[in-house]
C-alpha cells in the first residue's frame, strides 16, 4: 500500500476515533442531564430558605411499654421559596416519615406527592402532586417516627450510673 494511502487511512481512523469519543461524551453528558437533579444536588439552593423550626418530640422511655425505645415527632418548618420549585429535599437519618403537608401563608394547602426516600443520601425528596410549589412563604410539616437505640447519632437514648449506683 502506498504511503499516501496509509496516511489517508490513518487520518480517517483517527477522525473516527475522535468522533466516537465525542459521541460517548455527548451520550454520557445527556444521560447525566436526564437524571433528576435531586440525585446530584445535596444542599438547598439559595432560593429555598428555611427560617423557623417548631419541633415536638415524644420519646417512649417507659421500659415496661411495648413501644419502649421508640419516638414520634412533628416538625413544622417555615420556608421561603424565592422561586417556583418542583421539588426540594429534606435530610433525615434513621427516621421514617409518616406524613407530610405544605401550607401557604394565605392558608391554601399544596397537595404533595408521596415523599421519595433516597437512603444512600439520607434524604427525602418532596414534590407537589402536580405543578410546582409557588414562590412565597410556606409551612412544611412532617410527622415522623424512629428508634432511640439505633446509634449515637441525632436523637438517642443514653444511660449512666450515678454515685448511688442507680441507672439513669
Amino acid at each position: 500500500m502506498a504511503y499516501s494511502t496509509r496516511c489517508k487511512l490513518a487520518t480517517v481512523a483517527a477522525g473516527c476515533l475522535v468522533a466516537i469519543a465525542i459521541a460517548l461524551i455527548v451520550v454520557f453528558t445527556m444521560k447525566g442531564a436526564g437524571a433528576p437533579t435531586w440525585e446530584t444536588e445535596n444542599r438547598l439552593p439559595d432560593t429555598v430558605v428555611p427560617s423557623r423550626y417548631d419541633i415536638l418530640l415524644h420519646p417512649d422511655l417507659d421500659e415496661k411499654a411495648p413501644t419502649f425505645g421508640n419516638f414520634t415527632g412533628t416538625v413544622g418548618i417555615r420556608i421561603e421559596f424565592r422561586e417556583d420549585r418542583t421539588w426540594f429535599v429534606v435530610h433525615a437519618k434513621y427516621l421514617d416519615i409518616t406524613k407530610v403537608s405544605l401550607k401557604s401563608d394565605d392558608g391554601s394547602v399544596i397537595e404533595l406527592a408521596a415523599p421519595i426516600e433516597i437512603p444512600q443520601n439520607e434524604w427525602w425528596v418532596i414534590q407537589p402532586a402536580k405543578g410546582s410549589i409557588p414562590r412565597g412563604t410556606h409551612t412544611f410539616t412532617v410527622d415522623f417516627k424512629g428508634r432511640l437505640d439505633r446509634s449515637i447519632v441525632g436523637f438517642y437514648r443514653s444511660v449512666h450510673t450515678n454515685a448511688k449506683g442507680e441507672s439513669r
